[in-house]
């Protein structure tokens, strides 16, 4: 989705998933905004087996004992933001004429 403006950097945060399941695991989440520029940019995931904290975006885990979470990963992805094609309204009609 796109918006306007500057856009939380934390966008998820602290989601329960269910990852008992062998192989792939889908989940989902609510749309979020992305900003208002098209182009490359990163995603970072981060998938603990305990919540974060509030700092995690900044601090990472050096503000945890021990300096780590127990558990997970974190990983970065390069993303492509686009702009999505505008839905237009079509009658019956001109849909049947268009595909025959």
């Amino acid at each position: 989705m796109v918006g306007c403006g500057c856009r939380p950097e934390w966008v998820v945060k602290n989601k329960a998933m269910d990852l008992r399941g062998p192989g792939c695991n889908l989940t989902f989440t609510t749309p979020f905004l992305v900003g208002t520029l098209q182009g490359e940019s990163w995603m970072r995931l981060s998938v603990t087996d305990v919540p974060v904290d509030d700092d995690y975006p900044w601090a990472g885990s050096a503000n945890r004992p021990g300096g780590y979470y127990p558990g997970g990963e974190t990983e970065d992805y390069l993303v492509l933001v686009t702009y999505g094609t505008p839905v237009t309204s079509s009658s019956w009609g001109r849909v049947k004429t268009r595909y025959r």
